[in-house]
């Protein structure tokens, strides 16, 4: 992972993030009074595509939570915006969304935290449940939790995690073409954001 600079103590996290030690966040606290989970609409819910040698589904938090375990959770992704705009990195598959495994002894939202942190140099401020990745790359389902993160300004000078080339900003039309992955993910991520900002009043 990367090197952090001596002396330098990360920003405890912001906004609506909690310092819970439970695995699975409470969504209580995530989401704002009145809130309910997106829902993947129908046209990407359960739909199946194959990314790095892996069939993922596409599933609702709201089907999926009761399932998720410390022990089926295995990594953790992040639709990020700042000022607006979609906060990509890039990686030896091309440009990516921040995310990665989550260390022993982390919660979701602990390491959702620090791969935004190694990723791209700026805090997470603000998380939001969009969807749910199922892998079936074996026989045992886990899963992957995705979310949308309110970051600050990305620190370009940063030194990322030594997986990550560059970071860069894009509207949400450009992610849907830049993203290096399946586009059934992508379009499925963007549509849940969406539904997000119009619950948020953007």
């Amino acid at each position: 992972m990367m090197n952090v600079e001596p002396n330098r103590k990360p920003e405890a996290p912001r906004g609506n993030l909690t310092h819970s030690k439970e695995f699975i966040p409470k969504l209580t606290e995530l989401l704002p009074p009145g809130h309910q989970l997106p829902l993947v609409a129908s046209s990407f819910k359960d739909r199946e595509f194959s990314n790095d040698n892996c069939t993922f589904i596409v599933r609702d938090w709201t089907e999926i939570l009761a399932k998720l375990t410390p022990d089926n959770v295995t990594s953790v992704g992040a639709l990020c915006l700042s000022n607006e705009r979609v906060v990509l990195v890039k990686n030896r598959r091309g440009w990516d969304i921040p995310g990665g495994h989550i260390d022993t002894g982390e919660t979701i939202l602990e390491a959702l935290v620090r791969e935004i942190r190694e990723e791209t140099g700026s805090e997470c401020f603000f998380a939001y449940p969009l969807i749910v990745l199922e892998s079936r790359r074996d026989c045992n389902p886990t899963y992957i939790p995705v979310f949308m993160a309110k970051i600050a300004e990305p620190d370009r000078a940063h030194q990322r995690a030594n997986e990550i080339s560059n970071v860069t900003t894009v509207s949400v039309a450009e992610f849907l073409d830049s993203y290096h992955g399946n586009p059934i993910f992508a379009s499925a991520v963007a549509e849940a954001y969406q539904q997000v900002e119009l619950r948020l009043g953007k």
